[in-house]
Formats: C-alpha cells, sequence, structure tokens
C-alpha cells in the first residue's frame, strides 16, 4: 500500500504480520548499509513514513528503535486507520514513534545513538508549488549536520539516502558538501577518512537510483570499509567514494577540493552546503541563471525544483509590474489628484509595506527550529506581530500630531536597530531555551515578538497622521502602494532568501525602514504642521 502526500510525495506501508522473513529483501537495499556496520543498535529514524525503514531495522534485529515523523495523519494510519494491515507496527515494544519535526526533537535530545538515518526525506509536491519554508529544508543544512553527530555515539554512522544520477550527481554532490562543511567545522582534519558514499544504479537508467551517504565522527576503519566493499561486490553495488577508491570523479574531486567554495563556484550547479540562514537544499540553480530554468537539464533530479524558482523569479517581475500599472501609472495620468510634491509621501508608504513582510516572511523560518513544526511557527508569528503591530498603531492615537515627525524618527530607529539585534542573537537565545517544553517555547515567542509588533504597528498610522495635515485625498492612493508593496514583498523575500539568505533578506526590509526615515525629511511636513 502507497499513501500518497498531496499527489506527489508517498510512502509506502506494507503488509506485516510479526513475521519478518519475507521482508529480507531489504537487507539489499543500499539504504540499509548502515547496519552490516553497527549490530544490536540504537537507531533513530528521521521521517519512517509509513515504516519502511523502521522493519529494515527489525530486519537487521536492532535494539532499540525511534522514528521521528512530522506528520501526525501517517502515524494515525499506520497505527489505528490500518493497524491490522500493517501488523501494529507502532506499537511493537521495539518501535517509539514520536510526532515531532526530527531537527527540534534531536536538538533537545539528551541521548545519543548508533544510527541516525533518513532516506529520501522530501516533499516534491510542496516544491512544484514554490513552497520552499518547509520543515524538511532543515533536516538538510550545515547546524542540522552538527546536530546529529553531536548526538551520534563516539563510533556511531549518520546514514542520509538521495537520489544519484550518472553525470548530473546534484543532489549527492550537495549531501557531500554538507558533509564536509560539518565535519571541518567540527575539528575533523581528514574528513575524507570519515565518509563513504555507495549506490544501487537503476538498471532502467534515469533518475530511479539512490546514493547512501555514511558518515562518521572517527575514521572509518579498515575493517569497516572492507565489510563495505564486500556487500557492494555482493549486492551489486557501486562504490562512487570510500577511503580506498572512487568511480565517481566530481564526487572525488569535492572530497579531494582544498577550497570548497572555489569548487561549488565552478559546478555548473550550486552544490554549496545550505545552511539555517540558507536552508534550500534542493535548489541547485545559480543565480544566473535564475531567470532561465530551461538551461537546467530535464534529467536533473532537482528539475522541477528549479522550474518553481524560475516561477518565483517571474512572478516577482510581474508584481513589479503589476505594482507600476495599479499605482504609479493611474497616478501619472491623473495629474490633478498628483504633485511631485507627494512623491517622498508615495516611496514612504512603499517602504512601510515592503519592509514589514521582509522582516516577517524570515521571521516564520527562524521560529520553525524553536518551536518545532512549520504550523506553530506561522501561527505564533502572524499571531503575535499582528496583535502587538494593532497595540501599536492604536496608541498612536494618543501621540499628538505637531510630534508625529519626532515620534516616527525614534520609532523607525528603534526597529531598525531592534531588527539588527534580533539578527544577531536570536540563534543563541533559541540554542539556550530549546530544551523547555512547546508551551513555554510558545509563551517565549509571543514575549520575544511584542516589541518588535509593537513597533511595527506605528509607522503606518504616524505617516497617514502626517499626510492628513497636506493632502488628505491622497491617503486611499497610499494604502494602495503600501497593500501592493506588501504583496510584492511575500515574492520578494522568498526569491531573496533563495538567492542570498533569510538573514540578508531581512536587512533588505532594514533598509526600507531606513529609506523610510530619510523620506521623513523630505516630506516637508515640520512646516506644514506649524503653518496649520
Amino acid at each position: 500500500m502507497v499513501l500518497r502526500i498531496d499527489g506527489k510525495a508517498a510512502t509506502p506501508i506494507s503488509a506485516y504480520d510479526g513475521g519478518l522473513k519475507v521482508f529480507e529483501f531489504l537487507r539489499h537495499d543500499v539504504t540499509a548499509l548502515a547496519h552490516y556496520l553497527k549490530r544490536d543498535a540504537s537507531v533513530l529514524i528521521i521521517g519512517p513514513g509509513g515504516g519502511r525503514d523502521v522493519l529494515a531495522a527489525k530486519v537487521f534485529d536492532q535494539r532499540e528503535i525511534y522514528g521521528v515523523e512530522i506528520n501526525p495523519l501517517i502515524v494515525w494510519l499506520v497505527k489505528d486507520r490500518f493497524k491490522e494491515f500493517a501488523g501494529d507496527l507502532y506499537r511493537d515494544p521495539e518501535v517509539n514513534i514520536i510526532i515531532d519535526e526530527a531537527r527540534s526533537y534531536i536538538t533537545r535530545s539528551e541521548r545519543t545513538f548508533d544510527i541516525i538515518q533518513a532516506s529520501l526525506i522530501d516533499t516534491w509536491a510542496a516544491s512544484a508549488a514554490g513552497a520552499y519554508t518547509l520543515s524538511e529544508n532543515n533536516l538538510y543544512t550545515k547546524e542540522a549536520f552538527l546536530i546529529y553527530l553531536a548526538h551520534l555515539e563516539p563510533d556511531g554512522i549518520l546514514t542520509m539516502s538521495r537520489w544519484y544520477i550518472p553525470g548530473n550527481p546534484g543532489e549527492t554532490l550537495r549531501l557531500v558538501s554538507l558533509a564536509l562543511t560539518a565535519l571541518r567545522e567540527a575539528g575533523i582534519e581528514a574528513p575524507e577518512q570519515h565518509l563513504m558514499v555507495v549506490t544501487k544504479l537503476n538498471p532502467r537508467g534515469g533518475a530511479g537510483s539512490v546514493a547512501t551517504l555514511l558518515l562518521k565522527k572517527s575514521p572509518f576503519s579498515d575493517h569497516e570499509i572492507q565489510t563495505v566493499h564486500d556487500i557492494a561486490q555482493r549486492e551489486g553495488f557501486q562504490l562512487l567514494y570510500t577511503p580506498w577508491t572512487s568511480t565517481d570523479k566530481d564526487i572525488a574531486a569535492l572530497i579531494a577540493a582544498n577550497d570548497l567554495p572555489a569548487f561549488w563556484h565552478k559546478y555548473p550547479l550550486d552544490i554549496s552546503a545550505p545552511t539555517d540562514d540558507r536552508p534550500f537544499f534542493f535548489n541547485m540553480m545559480k543565480m544566473t541563471d535564475f531567470f532561465h530554468g530551461g538551461r537546467i537539464p530535464e534529467t536533473s533530479g532537482s528539475y522541477a525544483n528549479m522550474e518553481a524558482v524560475s516561477v518565483i523569479g517571474g512572478l516577482s517581475v510581474a508584481m513589479l509590474l503589476l505594482s507600476l500599472l495599479s499605482i504609479v501609472v493611474p497616478l501619472r495620468l491623473r495629474r490633478r489628484d498628483w504633485d511631485n510634491k507627494y512623491s517622498p509621501f508615495l516611496l514612504y508608504f512603499a517602504c512601510l509595506g515592503l519592509g514589514f513582510i521582509m522582516i516577517e516572511v524570515p521571521a516564520v523560518q527562524r521560529f520553525i527550529l524553536f518551536l518545532g513544526h512549520p504550523v506553530y511557527a506561522l501561527s505564533v508569528v502572524l499571531f503575535s506581530l499582528l496583535l502587538f503591530s494593532s497595540v501599536g498603531s492604536f496608541l498612536t492615537r494618543f501621540v499628538p500630531s505637531a510630534h508625529a515627525s519626532d515620534w516616527l524618527r525614534i520609532v523607525l530607529l528603534l526597529l531598525c536597530g531592534l531588527t539588527v539585534l534580533y539578527t544577531l542573537v536570536l540563534p543563541s537565545v533559541f540554542s539556550k531555551f530549546i530544551g523547555l517544553n512547546l508551551a513555554s517555547r510558545i509563551m517565549l515567542s509571543i514575549l520575544l515578538l511584542l516589541p518588535m509588533g509593537f513597533l511595527m504597528g506605528m509607522p503606518f498610522p504616524l505617516g497617514i497622521s502626517l499626510l492628513r495635515a497636506r493632502a488628505e485625498s491622497m491617503i486611499p492612493w497610499m494604502w494602495g502602494i503600501n497593500g501592493v508593496t506588501s504583496v510584492l514583498g511575500s515574492v520578494l523575500a522568498i526569491a531573496l532568501a533563495i538567492a542570498l539568505g533569510f538573514s540578508r533578506a531581512t536587512m533588505v526590509g532594514v533598509i526600507s525602514y531606513l529609506i523610510a526615515f530619510l523620506t521623513i525629511f523630505a516630506t516637508g511636513t515640520e512646516k506644514a504642521i506649524s503653518l496649520r
């Protein structure tokens, strides 16, 4: 039985009656390679889905099996709806299934494991829609790999499996880049001794081959390397890389490279190691190809993801043109309503709309890791920013219009400073308090977002107060430009985060608010208010 997720992603549920003989075929799967090296092991499976990797661990008679699944519906289907068909696998005494975001769970856990496994964890349906702020992306970052290594036993193994295409091994290369970057950052001087990459080629060719990365904190022993060589010969696996040999020239060149950034720069795809700030593992399109998805070969395993990036790029351009057509052009045509002296106000309200959304979108991504689920982060961040910004907006009615300009300058500077501060210190705050229970983490998140939301709600009504003193008839147009740039910013925030990272996208929001700050001096509001 196969569970379809959003029409694209899939996970199998196997008919299981308690007997494992029928599942002996899993011994011949390249994703199970780590089980040959670690027996009687404690295993953590990231994204067990319908239970295939759980069954593989049971076939190898591993001591204890933990599975962390983010989707509660999948667990319910296996555990309850189809429990007879699945043999009540998720209630097996040796199996512990936790509903949580795996990265967040591992970070909070005090346990260490002999094997941490993730096999083909992705969401094709979401990537096809251009939805890149997904929990799975956070599993494939440098910081995530460092966390996995920290939760391995001294001789434990991290095993990750991704698609492999001979001649175009983009995903596999990016996985190796992550491994090399994490090992070097962990202070390991000879990372080439700490990893192996093995594949089972699809006899029909194409994109159906799977490569498995084996990664250790300690060097692989001669016995372990020989074991992998023997298994590969017996099972027909191809050794893409081991400390003794290599059959893929790109992987071998990457591992041998002394200067990883230089190698990444020369390679036609973006195979650099993703980070928490730029966690888009499945997007391997370089900025130079941002608007040319057609240049990427359709044989690429990430072609659908790259097409989505091109859609985002095209959408950004389309939104910009529509913004001009819906606001700027009509204003220029209605000359009786327009005067060039209103241009600073137009720029001011445009910057407010852009700045707000450019800070809000990255904030959602930042809080995913802390709160443990994208839905929690989206709900908490949107609730907090909208609630506290409405409070800040309401309180501006008590600001005398004669002092609105002074208040506005202070608020905008405080907001810019606070945003920069949060960008720098939030990772440390999250790391310190990640061990709190969910309710406490939600409350802490709300408290952290309170001052930012409060300040973000004040510039718009204060700006309306200043404009009312000059030309009340222009207020509807300023509402319009603010709304248009907010919509445009929601697309630009993702496009910039993909290209440059969430921190830089946030800085664009800060720059927008700084420009808004500078436009106050060009409005002549102080003179208008004093004359009034």
